[in-house]
Parts: structure tokens; sequence; C-alpha cells
């Protein structure tokens, strides 16, 4: 039996922040505004005793992303004009990173190259907000 895990990740998704350089001395750094998120990933990966996917994965991420403010009426309903899709950032690309590299470092797999299928989806939802994610090991 090819092993496979699903879980949900609560907290509010935040993208894997781009690489810095600080021009006065060069030095590089990554900012650590990820932190607390990845460290949320790497605790529900943890949660349940598991073994690290051996082979080929098959990965299916859906990000739940919390609504502003102004998406509600002042009697807290939806707006009629209010979207599903969460097409502002962050970048899709960008929260997948953060994921991938919080499970790498937990140690879902060895490493994030075995995954050859990728699915994502990136809406709005009022609650819960978070990452379903569920992953498994194919042929």
């Amino acid at each position: 039996m090819k092993a496979f895990a699903f879980f949900f990740v609560a907290g509010t998704p935040v993208a894997q922040p781009r690489v810095r350089m600080v021009r006065s001395n060069g030095h590089v750094y990554t900012p650590r505004s990820a932190d607390a998120w990845k460290a949320a990933v790497r605790v529900a990966w943890r949660a349940e005793p598991r073994q690290p996917l051996e082979g080929p994965v098959r990965l299916s991420l859906n990000f739940c992303m919390p609504r502003p403010a102004y998406h509600f009426t002042t009697k807290g309903a939806l707006t009629a004009g209010a979207p599903v899709r969460h097409t502002v950032k962050p970048d899709i690309d960008n929260l997948v990173k953060a994921v991938m590299d919080a499970l790498t470092d937990a140690g879902a797999w060895h490493d994030d190259c075995q995954i050859v299928e990728l699915t994502i989806g990136k809406h709005y939802s009022h609650v819960p907000t978070g990452c379903t994610i569920n992953m498994m090991e194919i042929q």
C-alpha cells in the first residue's frame, strides 16, 4: 500500500518571501515573515506519527484565504459582488513554496523533487482559513 496523508493546517497562509540583499555590505538574507506559518505546517505534519513518503508524490494544496472586511455588509453578510476566487497577493507559487519547504523540513519526504504531480487551489473562506494538504505516493 502506498503512503498517503491528508490534513488541514489552520491559520492564514503566508507566502515564502524572496531573498533580499543589503546594498551596503552585500549581505543576503531571507525575511522571516513566513516562519510562523511554516512552523504551523510542520506541527500539523508531526501531529500524527507518519513515515516519510519514499517515491514519486502527488501533492494537492487548497489554500483558504481570509476575506477582507470590505467583502461584508455592515450586518455581516457577504456583499453581492464579493469574489469567490482569491486573485490578489500572495501569489500562489510563493504560497506553495512555503508549504513545500516546511514539509521538507518536517520530514514528509526526503526532497521536494519527489513531487511529480501538483494540484493547487486558492479561494476566499470566511472560516476556517488555512490549507488542506493531501499527499500520496504514486507509481
